[in-house]
């Protein structure tokens, strides 16, 4: 991820000397000055992945629940954008479950609201403090899992794969980017296999 010419990216943990691990958590790389340091936030056996970047923070988000957001000093401060739900042992932050819609808004597909392997389908407010909101119930606490594929800017629509271990509920999901209610909805078989919607007037 871009930000403030520096890229950030996360790294997995290497075992050194004394059995410590090092160079964990994310790595900021200074372009210019050809360096890299490491950064943890005080945490332990953290995985850490940035998610997004504007002109003026670069938002990281932790598997403990946790946000981090650098500011142009790279200063950074803690949030908990998750703290209105019940409080979860690990938030999956792999796979490919987030879109940014704008500079203040991400789609977010978490895991694990309320049961374990259940997803909800919801958007990270990045405007002042950070918070996950559901915005339809119809995909809280679900057993089908979303993966946002993009969003169309002229048409000004989001394709989202609905995906489940119940072939019937293979779907892609098509949402208005600015109100997020859906506009259609199709089914769609093998949908792990795709990665574009071309629609044709």
């Amino acid at each position: 991820m871009h930000f403030r010419e520096k890229i950030i990216y996360g790294t997995n943990a290497t075992l050194g000397d004394n059995d410590n691990y090092e160079e964990h958590g994310i790595a900021i790389a200074d372009i210019d000055k050809g360096s890299v340091r490491y950064e943890t936030f005080g945490t332990k056996n953290v995985e850490l992945i940035p998610v997004f970047s504007t002109n003026e923070h670069a938002y990281i988000i932790g598997d403990n629940g946790n946000m981090y957001v650098y500011d142009q000093d790279l200063q950074y401060k803690t949030y908990k954008p998750f703290k209105n739900l019940p409080k979860q042992q690990y938030y999956d932050i792999q796979g490919n479950g987030q879109l940014a819609l704008d500079e203040q808004r991400i789609l977010y597909c978490l895991r694990g609201i309320g049961e374990e392997d259940k997803y909800s389908l919801g958007v990270l407010n990045l405007k002042d403090e950070p918070v996950f909101e559901i915005f339809n119930e119809d995909f809280a606490n679900t057993e089908s899992w979303y993966e946002p594929l993009y969003q169309n800017v002229e048409e000004k629509e989001i394709y989202i794969k609905e995906r489940s271990n119940n072939k019937k509920n293979n779907n892609i999901i098509v949402m208005d980017s600015e109100s997020l209610k859906v506009k259609a909805e199709f089914p769609v078989s093998y949908n792990h296999l795709l990665d574009l919607v071309v629609k044709i007037k």
